[in-house]
């Protein structure tokens, strides 16, 4: 099997032989967004609470299905 540096070598090579406009923007737009994929948000403390909150909340199977919500909203708004 190939290196990570062998592959990426490679993509190097076929990125350098493409003319196609059209392709080299598409292929810059996808990298772009799985770049920014991995990007790391800052979040508050209340934010980091609420997370926090959250987590424990599914640790306790403290869930709610979907159609539970849906049917809570509904009676909430009288429909």
């Amino acid at each position: 099997m190939a290196s990570t540096e062998q592959i990426r070598n490679n993509l190097i090579d076929k990125l350098l032989s493409i003319n196609n406009r059209d392709i080299i923007v598409s292929l810059d737009k996808l990298l772009e967004s799985t770049i920014r994929e991995k990007d790391i948000y800052k979040v508050s403390k209340q934010q980091n609470l609420i997370l926090a909150a959250s987590e424990t909340d599914i640790k306790n199977g403290d869930l709610i299905s979907d159609e539970e919500v849906n049917r809570e909203e509904d009676l909430w708004l009288n429909k």
